[in-house]
């Protein structure tokens, strides 16, 4: 038997930001990659991450899979995690260091909040595949920017809040853009659009088996310092305008290559597997 808690990240409020399944392995349970993509299959939330504690009482090992892949970085999962480890007392320290596929990263509590190191995914200027604005149901007029990171397409478009939630993409055409995690739509919010953020975005995932995440963090690690630089700042408030919206403070710390990401989570369930 296996414990699990569900967990919405980047909301203060249940039933909104991203959920995602916790489950903190215990020293003597071991699951093969195949179970752990299983389960995930099971939870079909967008992220079921896994910890197992490391040497020392705040060091664990963080993996995360959607119901289709493992992937590099996740940020909502992460601060899924470290509010999971926090309320449950598995540390006795306000800093958390997690061992991923993308190297170090770390959770630190405080002011109510949840902060997250994570590495900056620099967007860089470059053309993207011709049939990609089709699929998001773009036309060239509307954008004003088109490049990729390391792990996500990114592309800027005209139209505040307003122009991002009428984006109605073909999910069976973006299915098939498999050199890219997720593809990043982000627009600068007008003054028109009323809302107390710098940025707003949405992001999909076909290719990982999530049409459209919710709230991603890992996402604003390229969203961030793109709008940092475009803007002339170090922090930004951006929103995650998806049906379940989800808020970040994110600040570029452009001297060492890192991005926090600050937000909240709340527990919304728990619950055991059996026969595992």
């Amino acid at each position: 038997m296996v414990d699990f808690c569900v967990i919405d990240a980047f909301t203060s409020k249940p039933f909104g930001g991203n959920p995602a399944c916790v489950i903190n392995l215990q020293d003597d349970v071991t699951l093969s990659d195949d179970i752990m993509l299983k389960i995930a299959q099971e939870m079909n939330l967008s992220e079921t991450t896994y910890l197992k504690k490391l040497d020392g009482t705040d060091h664990f090992n963080i993996r995360w899979f959607t119901p289709g892949v493992e992937v590099d970085l996740c940020g909502h999962a992460t601060l899924a995690a470290a509010h999971y480890l926090f309320e449950n007392k598995h540390t006795s320290s306000d800093t958390i260091h997690f061992t991923s596929l993308s190297g170090q990263l770390t959770a630190i509590r405080g002011g109510g909040l949840i902060t997250l190191d994570f590495p900056e995914e620099i967007v860089n200027e470059e053309a993207l595949p011709a049939a990609l604005l089709p699929a998001l149901g773009l036309n060239p007029a509307q954008v004003v920017f088109q490049g990729r990171n390391r792990l996500d397409y990114f592309v800027q478009v005209q139209g505040g809040l307003s122009g991002i939630t009428a984006i109605a993409p073909v999910f069976t055409e973006l299915k098939a853009f498999k050199e890219a995690r997720c593809v990043i739509v982000s627009a600068k919010v007008e003054e028109s659009d009323a809302v107390s953020v710098d940025v707003v975005s949405r992001v999909f995932a076909p290719t990982c088996g999530i049409d459209e995440d919710p709230v991603t963090g890992s996402a604003h690690c390229g969203i961030g310092p793109f709008w940092c630089q475009k803007l002339g700042k170090t922090r930004i408030k951006a929103l995650q305008a998806s049906r379940r919206q989800g808020r970040l403070e994110v600040e570029w710390q452009q001297a060492t290559g890192r991005v926090q990401l600050k937000g909240a989570a709340v527990i919304v369930s728990k619950g055991t597997l059996l026969n595992v």
